[in-house]
């Protein structure tokens, strides 16, 4: 199993964030993240520009949705299809 699934687009949705706050990333959970933990999952798509201790911190902070709702645990198991958003901030 690869850790980044060249098949699976990462989609910037502009009106869901502005310059200040960031930008949306959205993401859909492919059979290779079924029952995946959501930060392991989100680190390895998102690569060198978030670690996972970064990413844990900001599911933590609430930046994170899955299926439509915020979710707070790192260790959520994900299922396929799931809609996966992330509020990724402005660098400062």
């Amino acid at each position: 199993m690869s850790a980044h699934n060249e098949e699976t687009p990462i989609l910037i949705e502009d009106e869901l964030a502005d310059e200040e706050s960031g930008e949306a990333v959205v993401l859909e959970a492919d059979a290779d993240a079924a029952g995946q933990r959501l930060d392991q999952w989100l680190a390895a798509k998102l690569g060198p520009e978030l670690s996972r201790s970064r990413v844990q911190a900001l599911i933590r902070q609430g930046a994170v949705s899955v299926a439509g709702k915020q979710v707070l645990e790192t260790k959520r198991k994900l299922i396929v299809g799931e809609r996966v958003e992330i509020l990724v901030p402005a660098p400062e």
